[in-house]
């Protein structure tokens, strides 16, 4: 019975192994002008593949002049690209990045990047790897008992 417990327990995890709700993405903005990276935004894309403000993982923020603007607060509508939303106000053309360090926002428009959208590879847990040992050791440990008694 013990056996057949494990051998559930083990099936019901591997099966779950590869199953994700939600892909990796990270957007990258290009500046038309220079042709320098502008900023990145990382984000849990939910399945339509446009980035949303409540998908932001993080973001490399903006450099104007001196004063890196490292908060994304306001994502724009472009076209499969994003879609509008976060609290920085209804600025559906427009980035808004923010500095606390400054105490100031700033709002940049949409047409001076290029964008593009790549998948991004996450490692898998180690706590899967943990939870394999632990139930090897198990298995293990299950066997010797069995051949010395």
């Amino acid at each position: 019975m013990r056996k057949f417990a494990l051998t559930l327990l083990a099936a019901g995890l591997l099966s779950s192994w590869g199953i994700a709700s939600a892909v990796t993405l990270r957007l990258d903005a290009v500046s038309a002008d220079t042709g320098d990276p502008a900023f990145d935004v990382l984000f849990d894309d939910s399945g339509d593949g446009l980035l949303q403000f409540e998908e932001i993982i993080s973001t490399s923020g903006i450099l104007l002049g001196t004063d890196l603007y490292s908060a994304l607060l306001g994502v724009p509508t472009i076209a499969d690209v994003s879609t509008e939303g976060g609290p920085c106000g209804p600025f559906s053309d427009r980035w808004c990045f923010v500095s606390f360090d400054i105490g100031l926002a700033v709002t940049i428009t949409t047409d001076t990047f290029t964008y593009l959208i790549t998948p991004v590879t996450v490692d898998e847990p180690t706590i899967l790897s943990l939870l394999a040992l632990g139930l090897a050791a198990l298995v293990l440990g299950s066997r010797t008992r069995r051949t010395t008694g």
